[in-house]
């Protein structure tokens, strides 16, 4: 490991934040974190810096940088104050010191770590400059919630202003589902192997591995060359994902070739050296000194485009431990190319959030079994798992995100909190389009602020129009808003894509929450229309069928709602929880939902006569009594006899406090109301406004007094 690598480190994070927006800078940054070399990490820094004076060349000096050297640039940006001063020292210092590169010469490699220090000071000021706009300010909820307002315009999403602004993050039962199948069902169909140019026909990784080169200036270390090459070889030969072309084979072919001074090997000959062997990649090393240490590198590099895939480093002080150094090569490689082949199993999940930010194969092994036994929605399992990978990489920070899914999953909202803590110590290890993301979560979901969420969301989809994923979550975050205009025009855009894309494998939620949205509107052709491409996506859906019942009883048609109850009840009788009880709720709830109050009160009364003792059928009926305004003393009796056996039940305490607004306890509601939505997991617009309303009351009735 370089004493450089933690500002390396810092600079991949960054490399990941400019991913697919700032192309030249991200062609230069790839280059510089992935060579352990000195000249290399100097010569790349000057790079980046030539990259991002000449954009600022051409966008505040209105000219063209030619040959002109970045001095004179440098300079002409500080007399103009076009660019901060502090900024112009780190430009300076990096400009004088990365010529060594430029230019080989002496230096010591302590001098890299102030060049990277400069560099990353340069790029994050250079992201700020690139993306700072009028800052949109956070409205209360007072102002995002008033009656009348109908949600958030796309012009009112905010820009983010740094790249050190607090990310918190959070998951729930939506965002999970969402990641789980939409990302693993549905983008799959889009995948492609970034590893297919460099896999033989069987799958494996091929690699040619050349003779080091010595570059000690001592010849008595040349025998080295071919005995790292045979070790590497031998080593890398154990990995089952790998296919090595053996000692023999490299040898017989290096030497017909004549060059046997394996100085003489140029990268062109090497290439096609493993180019006749059918390589895909192969592996370049070098030995030399420096001072008392001896540093032993290698590049993997792609046969065909000669990029440089990933270059390691080793050091040590003595030539007997020269047999420990390979080993160490061996690893590091053998370690990085298992988790890019793990990469592929999972990379159609990386279009919504990275979750491979590890160097362990083992840790991510782990992660992608527990991804399976998500997707078989065994969250126990899964969340095992998953803290076996971050007990062998503490660091694994996207690892805690996942966490935090599968315990919000699990109902275990204490645990996903604390994933979400520890995820946040390292926030720094995400992209930016990650940190946007999570932005987004923790907002709309765990601070029951969506508006704000939503903004983040907003510039998520401007930066990828076409990612249902992020259409899904606009739609729920106007769904939980009851902006109901919103919310259908995000889920119609998402539909529009699956017609487009001829999406082979669909997810039902967005169909399901824009049927509800037309029904809520009016528009039951369009509602049931949605309800039938639903059941063509998962047949029999218990869900779907109730929604079809509530849409026929809303219209009148008994005939068509008797057909789709007897099938929603034919459906649930199959499962081990129902009772008859339960059966009888469940009626309840259609018929309330439907709008038929009367109905509905059988139904409830007819399952607490089955199960008298049952927190949820007092509940339920009581529900009914209080808000269609019944019984409301009743319903009273009925809530604080639920409430006996769970105290804490955040539904039933708000229930209640629905029950004593009405009755005039103005005070008592505001403080059980507040309690509840303490309670509340998610955001619910119909608890935040009866809040609004009542410290209104409160406040009107202390006036009076």
């Amino acid at each position: 490991m370089t004493i450089w690598s933690t500002e390396i480190k810092e600079l991949e994070a960054l490399h990941n934040s400019t991913r697919g927006h700032f192309p030249e800078l991200e062609k230069e940054l790839e280059q510089l974190i992935r060579t352990e070399d000195a000249n290399v990490v100097m010569l790349y820094s000057r790079r980046c810096l030539e990259v991002i004076i000449t954009e600022l060349c051409e966008s505040e000096l209105k000219r063209s940088r030619k040959t002109e050297p970045l001095k004179g640039i440098i300079d002409k940006l500080n007399r103009e104050e076009k660019v901060p001063s502090h900024i112009i020292t780190s430009m300076q210092s990096l400009n004088s010191m990365s010529t060594y590169g430029a230019h080989p010469k002496e230096f010591e490699p302590e001098q890299v770590k102030p060049v990277l220090n400069n560099l990353t000071t340069i790029i994050k000021w250079y992201l700020k400059y690139k993306t700072q706009q009028p800052e949109v300010t956070e409205r209360t909820k007072e102002e995002v919630h008033q009656p009348g307002k109908t949600g958030v315009a796309k012009e009112d999403k905010p820009v983010a202003k740094t790249m050190n602004k607090p990310v918190l993050i959070v998951s729930g039962l939506l965002l999970a589902g969402v990641i789980i199948v939409l990302v693993f069902d549905v983008f799959n169909i889009f995948h492609k192997d970034k590893l297919k140019d460099i896999r033989d026909p069987d799958g494996r990784i091929s690699i040619a591995v050349m003779p080091f080169r010595n570059m000690t200036g001592d010849s008595t270390y040349n025998n080295w060359q071919d005995s790292f090459q045979n070790l590497l070889i031998s080593n890398l030969s154990n990995a089952d994902e790998l296919s090595v072309r053996q000692y023999e084979t490299m040898i017989d072919i290096i030497g017909s070739t004549g060059h046997l001074n394996y100085a003489s090997i140029t990268p062109a000959l090497a290439k096609e050296i493993a180019s006749k062997l059918e390589s895909g990649t192969l592996i370049n090393g070098s030995i030399s000194k420096a001072g008392e240490k001896f540093r032993i590198n290698i590049q993997l590099v792609k046969t065909e485009s000669t990029e440089i895939f990933k270059s390691f480093m080793v050091e040590c002080k003595k030539e007997n431990e020269f047999f420990n150094m390979a080993d160490s090569l061996s690893k590091l490689l053998k370690d990085f190319l298992r988790i890019e082949i793990m990469k592929q199993e999972i990379s159609p999940m990386l279009d919504v959030i990275d979750l491979t930010n590890t160097t362990s194969p083992d840790a991510l092994n782990y992660f992608v079994q527990a991804f399976k036994m998500i997707l078989a929605a065994d969250w126990n399992s899964s969340a095992e798992l998953l803290l076996k990978a971050i007990e062998i990489d503490p660091d694994y920070t996207n690892g805690y995100l996942c966490l935090m899914l599968v315990y919000s999953n699990m109902g275990n909202h204490e645990k996903a909190r604390d994933a979400y803590l520890v995820a946040n110590e390292n926030r720094e290890k995400m992209s930016y389009r990650d940190q946007l993301f999570l932005d987004h979560a923790k907002y709309g979901y765990l601070d029951k602020n969506p508006q704000k969420g939503i903004q983040y969301l907003y510039q998520l989809h401007e930066m990828e129009p076409q990612n249902r994923f992020f259409l899904n979550n606009i739609g729920d975050l106007n769904r939980l808003m009851h902006n109901y205009d919103r919310e259908i025009e995000a889920y119609e855009k998402y539909i529009e894509l699956d017609t487009r894309w001829g999406a082979t494998r669909k997810w039902i939620p967005p169909y399901v929450e824009l049927g509800d949205a037309y029904h809520i509107k009016g528009n039951h052709k369009r509602e049931q229309e949605l309800f039938n491409e639903a059941l063509e996506i998962r047949p029999d859906n218990p869900g779907v069928i109730y929604r079809q019942a509530k849409c026929a009883l809303s219209q009148g048609d008994i005939k068509t709602a008797d057909k789709y109850i007897s099938k929603y009840l034919e459906l649930r009788r199959k499962e081990s929880w129902w009772s008859e009880a339960a059966g009888k709720v469940y009626l309840g709830n259609l018929y309330s939902d439907a709008s038929i109050p009367d109905e509905a009160e059988q139904y409830y009364r007819q399952a607490l006569d089955i199960e008298p003792q049952n927190p949820w059928m007092m509940f339920s009926l009581a529900r009914l009594l209080i808000t269609n305004d019944i019984n409301i003393d009743e319903g009273l009796k009925l809530v604080n006899m639920a409430l006996d056996s769970r105290p804490d039940n955040y539904n039933y305490q708000y229930i209640k406090a629905i029950g004593l607004y009405k009755k005039g306890k103005y005070e008592e509601t505001l403080g059980l109301l507040n309690k509840s939505w303490d309670s509340r997991i998610y955001y619910d617009h119909e608890h935040y406004l009866l809040i609004k309303e009542v410290e209104e009351a409160v406040a009107s009735q202390k006036h009076d007094e």
